[in-house]
């Protein structure tokens, strides 16, 4: 398939794949032609570069992001190290980011979504990928995180509704209790579900997050 990318992209065999799992040798192939990375980096050509450059100089971020990448994914092996390596890239990548999107600049909660792609991916093409799921029609992540959160407002609406027509009994318990789905609703949406579910469940909601952007995040919260 990923040798005849442009056949096998819009087909429904392509699809079932991604849904099943997408194996981790080739996941970074994989989500790298599904967010259109390539096409970005031609488009950008230095732009990367440029944006850490100019993030060290003038981005109101940086002492924060410096101190949430020592608590991002810190049980995962790639982490682990203080200005390690993919440390220093996950801070690259938010840094370069705080100035390409100056109405977000930086937010926490993107510093996991940054972490995820790098996992998979190199540094400057992790940096496009967080780009592309911020901005781009499929996913418009950065919806979730702009002042006010509205888009995380609608999700948790859309929840509610889900809840009283299809599971009205837990919701009459919840409102006994008082328990109100803005208590873990927000990393479910904030995220795609990021530290809310065992990790290799977490990649395969992934996979299908990256092939079909924010409609799996309405039919995953339909489905709990």
């Amino acid at each position: 398939m990923l040798k005849r990318w442009d056949h096998y992209l819009p087909s429904e065999k392509l699809q079932c794949r991604v849904y099943k799992r997408v194996p981790p040798q080739v996941r970074g192939q994989v989500w790298l032609r599904l967010l259109n990375i390539d096409q970005v980096k031609a488009r950008n050509a230095g732009k990367y570069q440029e944006m850490k450059e100019a993030a060290l100089v003038s981005s109101r971020d940086i002492m924060q992001i410096d101190l949430d990448i020592n608590w991002t994914f810190r049980s995962h092996s790639m982490f682990w190290d203080r200005y390690g390596v993919r440390q220093r890239a996950l801070f690259h990548v938010l840094a370069a980011y705080s100035v390409y999107d100056t109405e977000e600049g930086y937010c926490q909660g993107t510093s996991e979504i940054a972490a995820i792609v790098l996992m998979f991916l190199p540094e400057e093409d992790a940096s496009w990928a967080l780009a592309q799921l911020m901005t781009d029609d499929r996913h418009a992540m950065h919806g979730f995180f702009v002042p006010g959160f509205q888009k995380l407002l609608r999700f948790q609406a859309h929840h509610e509704r889900v809840l009283e027509r299809a599971l009205p009994d837990l919701r009459k318990h919840m409102d006994e209790e008082q328990m109100s789905t803005g208590i873990y609703t927000p990393k479910w949406f904030l995220q795609c579900f990021l530290g809310r579910i065992p990790f290799s469940l977490t990649l395969k909601l992934w996979d299908a997050y990256i092939l079909d952007g924010a409609r799996v995040l309405t039919a995953t919260g339909s489905a709990s």
